[in-house]
């Protein structure tokens, strides 16, 4: 049975499917250690830029994986909501203010880390 085949019948699971494409990770935390980055709340560019140059510090030599959901400010995003996450829009704005903040760069380069994308993984 081919791999879409699996998932669809429910047959597979992430895991199985990470094993035999060789990926490194999965969606739901299985493979690498993962940073947080930045606590959820304030939704604060500062703050988390903060936040996640402390992590960045304390990280030991390896390989981690950072997932979130940047996004530019626009009209669709705007709309985007659901109860108990009503600040979509505010939360992956500040995430990508974070993510591209010159000063989260250089301390990146201070500390000779080397972002890679996923498939380089």
């Amino acid at each position: 049975m081919a791999p879409t085949e699996r998932v669809r019948s429910g047959s597979a699971d992430a895991h199985d499917l990470c094993r035999e494409f060789g990926l490194k990770d999965d969606a739901f935390g299985h493979g690498l250690p993962r940073i947080e980055g930045y606590p959820k709340f304030p939704r604060d560019t500062d703050q988390r830029i903060e936040a996640f140059a402390r992590q960045l510090d304390e990280l030991e030599a390896g390989t981690y994986i950072f997932i979130d959901h940047p996004a530019v400010s626009s009209p669709e995003l705007s709309a985007t909501r659901h109860k108990g996450y009503e600040d979509v829009a505010e939360d992956r704005v500040t995430c990508l203010e974070t993510l591209t903040s010159p000063m989260l760069r250089e301390r990146i380069e201070q500390l000779g880390i080397a972002l890679v994308s996923y498939r380089e993984l």
